[in-house]
């Protein structure tokens, strides 16, 4: 009978033990070396020698895939990095933006308040035309009344002055010389300090009591021609101005009206009055008259005439305004 010998139930167990341990224990894979089965001599001892090429052939063909593979995650690398340089700039373009849109919102909120500032000027404009108006007019309304209260006035140039005389009694003389008079005076002076050595004799004011009077003196006076004494109505200087302008044109007017003549500050043609402003419109042409001649200019009746370089106009080029011809030329 053949002796069997029996295991300690201890050791069976312990076996058992460890034989499930084992099996639920995963073995350590090592990395698998792709050419680990080829031998040294190139041949795998597993399979055939063709089997062993196209093996070789296919994991040499997974190596370059994986260079590729690797190529292509170098260029995705260098695109990440355009795309986080772009992000970069793109959020400088954007603070750049918001900059420029607090800048354009100071720039229209600047605007809104030049505008309202222009909308003032514009108005405060329109003001002061109309208070130039309202001045002009008023300025001539005060010449017109200064000139209503010189209307018994005569002003007498180049008449003799003798020392201490008396102008009333010298006054009277002239009348007598003129055939007229003598007439009754309220005031008669001379104008101007007292002239020492002097050729010319002050002006010589003269008042009247009565208009009429004086519109005597006016009807006569020239018989005090050849004499040079010259008798004149009293006018303010604005008025005295113009009529200074208006002379020249009214001398040669005379040839083709023997009637024209100054009333006030405007000249009669035909019946018809002519401001220096207007005088273009009169049918005698002016631009013939001429108060001074060189070989380049001519100058019509002075400042005052609208015939004249120096006459107030306004001439504006691209960048400049002149205020008459004479300035701009």
């Amino acid at each position: 009978m053949e002796s069997c010998e029996l295991t300690p139930k201890s050791a069976i167990s312990k076996k058992r033990n460890l034989s499930s341990t084992e099996k639920l224990k995963p073995k350590d894979k090592k990395p698998k070396n792709i050419l680990s089965d080829i031998t040294a001599e190139g041949h795998c001892p597993e399979m055939g020698e063709n089997s062993c090429m196209a093996e070789i052939l296919k994991r040499l063909e997974k190596l370059d895939r994986l260079d590729g593979i690797e190529e292509k995650m170098s260029k995705l690398q260098v695109i990440e990095n355009d795309i986080k340089d772009v992000k970069n700039d793109l959020k400088g373009y954007q603070q750049s933006l918001e900059f420029t849109q607090t800048q354009l919102s100071e720039v229209c909120e600047s605007v809104v308040v030049l505008e309202a500032r222009c909308d003032q000027l514009e108005s405060l404009k329109v003001e002061i035309d109309s208070l130039k108006e309202k001045n002009n007019h008023l300025e001539q309304k005060l010449i017109e009344q200064e000139t209503y209260s010189r209307r018994e006035n005569v002003i007498v140039s180049g008449l003799q002055e003798v020392p201490r005389e008396d102008c009333f009694e010298t006054a009277q003389n002239m009348f007598i010389r003129m055939g007229v008079g003598p007439f009754q005076l309220q005031r008669c002076h001379r104008l101007g300090s007292v002239r020492t050595n002097s050729k010319n004799p002050r002006l010589l004011i003269i008042r009247f009591v009565s208009f009429q009077d004086k519109i005597s003196v006016m009807k006569n006076r020239t018989k005090l021609k050849g004499t040079n004494v010259f008798v004149n109505d009293d006018f303010p200087q604005e008025i005295e101005k113009k009529r200074a302008a208006l002379r020249p044109l009214m001398r040669y007017a005379k040839q083709h009206d023997p009637s024209a003549t100054l009333v006030l500050d405007k000249l009669r043609i035909n019946g018809t009055l002519y401001s220096i402003d207007t005088m273009n419109d009169s049918p005698i042409d002016m631009t013939k008259v001429g108060t001074l001649n060189t070989e380049t200019h001519i100058m019509f009746a002075g400042e005052f005439s609208p015939l004249s370089n120096l006459y107030p106009c306004c001439i504006a080029t691209t960048d400049v305004v002149y205020i008459s011809s004479e300035q701009f030329y």
